[in-house]
């Protein structure tokens, strides 16, 4: 049948329903189900919108049906009594207006349940959705003054990964999505972040009486949408899986094909970060300790950009994505000015998202690619097979007509010691001492023969000795070369062991000057405190 006559036919059997209703006692609702509810507006298991509804203790049901065409559909109907639950069908006030004649999205039916459970459906003439479309999912919301003992128990900030299921279609982005959370003590949940496409997304929405938040945009052109129930006090995977679908749009600047993907979904808490913005301390993150970083997807890949990309990083003080070491042709391990060159990623200590740069070397031309995501740091860390930070990048692969894709960007275990920051801390060496000058050496230099201490700073980018702070000025497989004011501190090391076999120095300048070493240079003159 044309959708046209279908719904004038349905129009008909509402202003049927309508004159049957007229007569029927109006509902008393028991306090337990006066509220606020949502549900999902399905077709053969495919969600096509949501439905916002409230219902009073005198039975008034309002709300609105939010559908991808970007248009709201508001609606206002009474309850009526019925057996053991309240119903009131084919009566709807769409945007405020009593309908004449067939309506864009037509209430059709609505029923709440004693148990709670909230029925309905709509007719549908909006292109692109099904005729028949009814409630599922549906959820009582919670409710929560913010104050005293009614305060959300999932208040606070969480972060949230999303990756297209493994089963997606070809051309399904390869990218992570992400987002941060919030929610308040009143149990508002704020989202903020971007879809596997690199889409922005932000919204918000209340608790069902379960604890599950249901989270759900119409984005893109007509017909798209983005949906993901979740429960924030459950750690990790969740146990629905989310959804998104991108209409094809060929004046689209991204996948003009379009796609649609079912969503693993991923939550953990994040802790706000204080003046050392070093995230996971707890979890055994160090300056001194490397992990993993890997690309993944269609526009990057080890072997084509082995110079660019790094292999592993590292986290620093400051809440910084340090690359530490790359591929054949990348900057030499620890290199960080040579490395900040391509790879440029900060956290943000406040939500956990992390955002900045890569930049891959095509022929003689730096490329720069943004890269953003979230760590998501679970009640361990350490797995090589468990990513604790998932995001994406987003590239033009070469050719004619190429048009912007993601691919994945992750970060994940083992942790292990960065050999160079690992040596940081307090050492004693046996001091041998030459003084050069005629006049003398100089102030707070240690006597010959005598056991001397010096100090690498946590990023290893400085050292103390004899009161003096002196500046990393290089680094080889051997010598960390220290200088400052013509005066220097140089430390050797086995490339195998990484132990310490040697310092020397010089201190002082015009008469006043000292030189120093280790006596009879071995590893047992050099221990750590």
């Amino acid at each position: 049948m044309n959708p046209i006559l279908k719904s004038a036919v349905a129009w008909a059997l509402t202003a049927v329903g309508l004159l049957a209703f007229a007569s029927v006692a109006q509902a008393q609702v028991p306090a337990n189900l006066v509220g606020s509810y949502k549900a999902d507006l399905v077709f053969s298991n495919t969600v096509y919108g949501r439905v916002d509804v409230s219902i009073t203790s005198a039975g008034k049901a309002s709300g609105k049906a939010i559908m991808p065409n970007g248009k709201t559909y508001s609606f206002a109907v009474t309850l009526a009594a019925d057996g053991g639950g309240w119903v009131k069908a084919d009566h709807v006030v769409v945007k405020g207006r009593f309908p004449v004649g067939p309506q864009p999205l037509t209430l059709t039916s609505i029923r709440l349940y004693p148990n709670g459970d909230l029925g309905g459906g709509f007719s549908s003439t909006i292109d692109g959705i099904p005729f028949i479309l009814t409630f599922f999912n549906s959820a009582k919301l919670a409710s929560y003054t913010g104050k005293g003992d009614s305060v959300s128990p999932a208040t606070g900030t969480y972060t949230m990964a999303m990756t297209a299921d493994d089963d997606s279609a070809a051309g399904t982005p390869a990218g992570a999505g992400y987002a941060t959370l919030t929610v308040t003590p009143n149990g508002k949940l704020s989202f903020k972040g971007k879809l596997i496409d690199g889409t922005p997304v932000t919204g918000n929405t209340l608790p069902a009486s379960d604890g599950t938040y249901s989270l759900f945009r119409t984005v893109y052109t007509a017909g798209g949408i983005f949906t993901a129930d979740i429960n924030p006090l459950t750690r990790g995977v969740q146990p629905s899986q989310g959804y998104v679908k991108r209409p094809a749009n060929p004046k689209a600047k991204l996948y003009k094909a379009g796609f649609a993907a079912d969503l693993d979904v991923q939550v953990e808490p994040w802790v706000k970060l204080g003046a050392v913005k070093l995230p996971g301390a707890d979890l055994g993150f160090s300056p001194s300790k490397n992990f993993a970083v890997d690309f993944s997807g269609d526009g990057l890949n080890d072997a084509a950009f082995s110079d660019s990309l790094p292999d592993t990083a590292r986290f620093t003080k400051v809440g910084a994505v340090q690359a530490v070491v790359g591929g054949a042709g990348a900057p030499g391990e620890n290199k960080d000015k040579d490395w900040n060159k391509l790879w440029a990623v900060k956290v943000n200590p406040a939500t956990g998202e992390f955002t900045g740069s890569q930049s891959i070397k095509v022929g003689t031309k730096l490329v720069k690619l943004p890269v953003s995501g979230v760590l998501l740091l679970g009640e361990s860390v350490g797995d090589e097979n468990t990513p604790f930070a998932l995001g994406h990048y987003v590239v033009t692969p070469s050719g004619v007509g190429a048009t912007p894709i993601t691919g994945r960007v992750s970060f994940s275990g083992p942790l292990e010691d960065n050999k160079f920051l690992a040596a940081a801390g307090s050492y004693e060496f046996l001091l041998k001492r030459t003084v050069v000058g005629i006049g003398g050496a100089p102030k707070d230099v240690p006597e010959d023969n005598t056991w001397a201490t010096f100090t690498l700073s946590e990023d290893m980018q400085r050292v103390t000795f004899a009161g003096r702070t002196f500046p990393l000025t290089s680094v080889d497989p051997i010598y960390y070369s220290y200088t400052s004011k013509g005066s220097s501190f140089a430390i050797a090391r086995d490339t195998t062991t990484g132990a310490f076999t040697m310092v020397q120095g010089q201190i002082g300048s015009g008469l006043k000057v000292v030189s120093f070493t280790t006596a009879n240079p071995a590893p047992s003159n050099i221990r750590r405190l």
